[in-house]
């Protein structure tokens, strides 16, 4: 051993993560707080990088002790998806926690922030167009005008 260099130590051994950890998804739609939200939402989130699929949960309270929806293991949502269509009503006028974290083989992300909606009344999302009187209103407003251009046409001489 040269007079400068001390003994080697012993040798130990760690174990690092395989590739970048997973990014946190966040949370689109509902807006959090938002209100009278239909009662079968569509929940969206932005994508991870890295992941394979996606688990959700949606409770009656953030404490997650009895949620409503847990989609996890074998029934987690394929990474091609950033969002998930309920497939049964919620409760009307009722406040709901939900949450998501990207996963993959090998690990998983953070869970997102968890945000809260409250249901409305409505049934499903229904897009019901304009009200009847609107139409009516338009109609009547198109009988009005093509009876005062008949009225025009038949006053001309010709």
């Amino acid at each position: 051993v040269a007079p400068y260099m001390s003994q080697w130590s012993d040798a130990w051994t760690f174990t690092t993560p395989l590739g970048p950890m997973l990014s946190m998804p966040e949370l689109l739609s509902p807006l959090p707080g938002q209100g009278d939200v239909y009662l079968r939402p569509a929940l969206q989130w932005s994508s991870c990088v890295n992941a394979t699929g996606y688990e959700l949960i949606l409770a009656m309270n953030c404490d997650w002790g009895n949620p409503v929806l847990n989609l996890s293991g074998d029934d987690a949502i394929s990474a091609d998806a950033t969002a998930y269509q309920l497939t049964f009503d919620l409760a009307k006028n009722t406040d709901y926690c939900w949450k998501v974290r990207g996963i993959n083989d090998i690990t998983h992300s953070p869970w997102s922030d968890s945000l809260s909606f409250t249901t409305g009344v409505t049934e499903g999302a229904v897009d019901e167009g304009l009200p009847v009187w609107v139409w009516v209103i338009i109609a009547m407003g198109a009988v009005f005008m093509v009876s005062i251009l008949v009225r025009i046409m038949q006053s001309r001489k010709y």
